[in-house]
């Protein structure tokens, strides 16, 4: 059984922790969700339009049930609970301010350092070790997914994760005597929408999709 964070720190079944956020979602007016991250709400359909990972998604209220606009769940994010957990953060807590072009290492986030190790050793060595040397096969991912390709480093990607919430995603080669690395970082409206501690879970999420669309890409 899958696990996640609390805010707390504790971990949780994630499905549980999927329905506690549902209940507080279904008591949350949903004129105060539109209204605090200017998400458009249809009070005919009763459902948020939310942009996750560049494709849109509704998520009914009260239900807090989540599908693809086109109908066509690419990403599988229906049954991904970490990305239903983060969607249900944000709709919740969350607060996007625009972005103001900087973007920040995870050890430059509040209490950054705290946990810069187990995300050095969770995310950017995963994403090293999964994508460092297949740099064309990840460059595929992304321009399905809609990311946009900026400079920086040897490769370089900047993606929105949700609305107003950026991701870039920086490799550099390996050699003989290197092996690849990579790098990651957050626009700095990121901390007013997800505490530091979720982060790690985005990245989480943001490899699971990837998985999904690689393998999608080669049916």
């Amino acid at each position: 059984m899958s696990t996640f964070d609390r805010e707390d720190g504790a971990a949780v079944p994630a499905e549980e922790l999927f329905r506690h956020y549902q209940a507080q979602y279904a008591e949350t007016e949903p004129t105060h969700i539109a209204n605090r991250l200017g998400l458009p709400f249809d009070y005919i359909c009763e459902r948020f339009s939310v942009s996750f990972m560049g494709r849109e998604y509704y998520v009914s209220h009260p239900g807090m049930q989540i599908e693809a606009a086109d109908g066509e769940d690419l990403y599988r994010l229906a049954g991904l609970p970490s990305g239903k957990i983060l969607i249900g953060r944000y709709l919740l807590h969350a607060t996007v301010f625009p972005q103001n072009g900087e973007f920040m290492a995870f050890r430059e986030l509040p209490s950054g350092e705290v946990y810069a190790r187990q995300f050095e050793d969770r995310c950017r060595k995963h994403l090293a070790e999964r994508f460092g040397n297949r740099l064309d096969e990840f460059g595929g991912i992304m321009e399905f997914i809609g990311a946009e390709h900026i400079h920086g480093a040897d490769e370089a990607w900047e993606l929105e994760f949700l609305d107003g919430l950026s991701i870039r995603f920086l490799f550099w080669r390996g050699d003989e005597e290197f092996e690849p690395t990579a790098q990651i970082l957050f626009s700095s409206n990121f901390p007013a929408a997800f505490g530091t501690y979720d982060l790690a879970e985005i990245i989480d999420a943001c490899m699971e999709v990837f998985e999904n669309v690689l393998a999608y890409l080669k049916k």
